[in-house]
C-alpha cells in the first residue's frame, strides 16, 4: 500500500509534464501545416515572401529577414510548397520599379505574382513589443487579393554577448 501512495503522487507530476505545450519550432510548424493546407486548397502551389516591416514605419525589420529564413527553411525542408528565391523577387521588384509599399496592393501583387510564378504572396507588418517582436503573417493569393490564412508570432530577438 506505501508503494502505491509514493507512485500516484508521482504520475499526477509526470503527466501533466508530458501534455506541456508544444514547443516554439512544433508551433511555427503547425501554423505552417494550416497555411499549406489552406494554400494547396485554393491552387496556391508556389509563393514569394515579401518583406515583414515595421507596422509603423513600413521600413524593413532585419528580424523579419530571420523570419523569412526560417519559414522558408521549414517550408522547404518538409517540401510543403514551392518557394520563390528571394533574390528573384527583389530582381523583379527593381526591374518593374515597384516599391515595398506599392506591391502588397492587389494590382502589384497579380503581376508580381505573374512574372515570378508564384500565386501566393507571404507577408505581414511587425510590431515591436516587450520582449520581441510581433509579426501578423498573411498568405494572400496574388490572383483575388484574398487573404488564405494569417497568424501572429512573436520573434525574441538574440542578445549579443558583451
Amino acid at each position: 500500500m506505501t508503494s502505491f501512495l509514493r507512485i500516484v503522487p508521482i504520475a499526477n507530476v509526470l503527466l501533466p509534464l508530458m501534455l506541456v505545450a508544444a514547443t516554439a519550432g512544433e508551433q511555427l510548424d503547425d501554423h505552417l501545416r494550416e497555411l499549406t493546407s489552406r494554400a494547396v486548397n485554393n491552387k496556391v502551389l508556389t509563393v514569394a515572401f515579401a518583406d515583414f516591416v515595421d507596422g509603423k514605419t513600413r521600413q524593413p525589420l532585419s528580424e523579419g529577414d530571420v523570419l523569412v529564413s526560417r519559414l522558408t527553411a521549414r517550408i522547404v525542408d518538409r517540401n510543403l510548397l514551392k518557394v520563390v528565391e528571394r533574390g528573384q523577387l527583389d530582381k523583379v521588384l527593381q526591374e518593374n520599379k515597384v516599391a515595398l509599399s506599392d506591391y502588397i496592393d492587389d494590382s502589384q501583387s497579380k503581376k508580381i505574382g505573374k512574372v515570378l510564378g508564384a500565386q501566393g504572396l507571404i507577408y505581414g507588418p511587425g510590431t515591436v513589443v516587450a520582449g520581441g517582436i510581433v509579426f501578423s503573417i498573411k498568405l494572400v493569393a496574388v490572383d483575388t487579393g484574398q487573404i488564405l490564412h494569417g497568424f501572429t508570432w512573436q520573434e525574441v530577438p538574440l542578445t549579443r554577448a558583451a
